[in-house]
C-alpha cells in the first residue's frame, strides 16, 4: 500500500510520464539506448529494403559479410539467393498489411537468422517516414550468450558451479563434455544439472536450453 508521499510521487509520474525528463530529444536518446540494449536486431525498412533504421544489434548483424552483400543506404541484399528473394517477398508482403516469418542463411546456405517481418501503421509516426514501413526482427540462430552467474543467481538462486553447468548447456554443449572440460566426474556434473532443474523449475534439460538460451537484453560484455 502506498503513504500518502509515495501515492502523490506515483500520481504525478502517471499523470505526466514525461515528468522527469525535460525535452524530446532526451526521449529520443534514451528511447534509441534502450532499443540499443535488446538482443534481436531491430530494422527500419522501407518498400525498397532500404534500411531508414537499425538497433545496435541490427547495426551488426547487417554487416555480415558473410550474409549481406550490399548494406545501407543502399537497398538490402543477402549472398544467399533464395534468402534474398523471401526477405524481397516479405517485404512486399508487409506492405500489404500482412506480417511473414522467414529463415535467412548465409555465404555457406546454412541457417543463420530467423526473422519476421511486421506491417507498422503510419499513423503512429510522427517524422519523416515513407507510408509504407516495415519492421525487421531478427535473431541470431548460433550466437551463443553467456548468462552473467549474478543474473542466474538473482532469477533462480544459482551457485556458481550450477550458473556454470546452465551456460555450458545453453551454448549447445553435451553434459558429458561439461564434465571432461572442469575435470569432474559425470555424476557430479549431472548433479549440478538436477540442481538448477529443481530451482529453475524445469523438467528437462532441453527445456532449460530453450527457456533461458535468449533474454531479450544484449548481455554480452557484462
Amino acid at each position: 500500500m502506498l503513504v500518502d508521499g509515495e501515492r502523490n510521487a506515483h500520481d504525478a509520474i502517471c499523470n505526466d510520464p514525461q515528468e522527469t525528463i525535460v525535452d524530446a530529444t532526451s526521449r529520443d536518446r534514451l528511447g534509441t539506448k534502450a532499443i540499443d540494449a535488446l538482443s534481436t536486431g531491430l530494422a527500419l525498412l522501407d518498400r525498397r529494403i532500404q534500411v531508414l533504421f537499425a538497433n545496435a544489434t541490427a547495426k551488426r548483424i547487417l554487416t555480415m559479410p558473410s550474409l549481406f552483400k550490399t548494406m545501407a543506404p543502399l537497398p538490402l541484399a543477402l549472398v544467399d539467393a533464395e534468402s534474398n528473394e523471401a526477405l524481397r517477398r516479405a517485404v512486399a508482403q508487409a506492405c500489404r498489411n500482412a506480417s511473414a516469418a522467414l529463415q535467412l542463411r548465409d555465404c555457406d546456405a546454412r541457417p543463420a537468422i530467423t526473422a519476421v517481418v511486421l506491417p507498422l501503421c503510419p499513423a503512429e509516426w510522427q517524422g519523416p517516414w515513407p507510408q509504407q514501413t516495415v519492421l525487421l526482427a531478427m535473431n541470431e540462430s548460433t550466437r551463443p550468450h553467456a548468462i552473467p552467474d549474478h543474473w542466474l543467481s538473482q532469477m533462480f538462486g544459482l551457485t556458481r558451479a550450477e550458473a556454470s553447468v546452465t551456460n555450458w548447456l545453453i551454448s549447445g554443449r553435451t553434459i558429458d563434455a561439461y564434465a571432461q572440460h572442469r575435470g569432474v566426474s559425470l555424476e557430479t556434473a549431472r548433479s549440478q544439472l538436477k540442481a538448477v532443474l529443481a530451482k529453475t523449475g524445469m523438467s528437462r534439460q532441453a527445456q532449460l536450453v530453450a527457456t533461458l538460451s535468449r533474454l531479450p537484453i544484449e548481455h554480452a560484455s557484462s
